[in-house]
This record gives structure tokens, sequence and C-alpha cells, in this order.
């Protein structure tokens, strides 16, 4: 059985990417035990994994806020400059095909709302026992 602080090495280098392979040479460990491991603590791996990309995230700025009011300000002048233009010099068929484009994105921008309801019933009313459950409906 090898020692905690090897398990942690490996759970660092696992969500650093690194191979089973690469890890059993370094750590000395037999690759089926560091299989076992990653099932054991998949867990901590993910949430490592996603604290250094987060981390990767804010050292490059490409937060998706950061993100979002780029192409959103890039957007705005290109509406700017469109509502300058006439649209005359296009023929019909362009206009048929820009005004579905519109319509196809702005239908991807609406999202339907969705309500989940939890449903508590007597178990008792259907199998004459008092147990209570609870039932989830999305609609």
């Amino acid at each position: 059985m090898k020692d905690q602080a090897t398990k942690d090495t490996f759970i660092e280098m696992r969500a650093g990417g690194i191979s089973f392979a690469a890890i059993a040479k370094k750590l000395h460990v037999a690759k089926r035990t560091l299989i076992e491991w990653s099932k054991q603590c998949q867990e901590e791996i993910d949430n490592l994994r996603a604290i250094e990309d987060e981390a990767l995230r804010e050292r490059h700025r490409v937060t998706v806020a950061a993100r979002l009011e780029t192409l959103g300000g890039l957007e705005e002048r290109i509406v700017t400059e469109l509502k300058k233009r006439k649209l005359d010099s296009m023929g019909t068929k362009e206009l048929a095909e820009l005004l579905f484009k519109c319509d196809a994105i702005l239908a991807g921008l609406v999202a339907p709302v969705r309500f989940k309801k939890t449903y508590k019933y007597n178990l008792g009313d259907l199998l004459l026992d008092n147990q209570t459950a609870t039932a989830e409906w999305e609609g």
C-alpha cells in the first residue's frame, strides 16, 4: 500500500492530464493500482481539474463574461453599421435567406420555460401502506 502523499501526487498528475503510463513510471506504482485510485478519487480529480482550468482561464483573461462583453460590443457596432445601410440592393432570395437565418437565431435564443413540480402522494392510498413517496415531473 502506497502512502497518502503518493496518492495525492497521483491526483495532481491525473488532474493535469498526465497518462496512467507516465504516472506509473514516475511514481513506481502499477497501472492497475492507478486505475483503481482513479475510480476512488474521480471527484477529487475532477474538482482539481476544474480549479486548474479556472486558473488557466483567469491567467489568459478568457472568462465567459469577458468574451460576452467583447462580442456584445462588437455586435452593437455591427448592428449600428447595418442600420445605416439599405437592403434594397439585395434580391428577394437573399432577403428571404437573411430573414430565415435571423428567425433561426432568435428561436435559439428564446428557450422554453420549464418548471419542476414535486408531487407528494401517500403510497397507502395505492398499496394500503402509510409510506410517502415523491415524484418529479418536468413539463
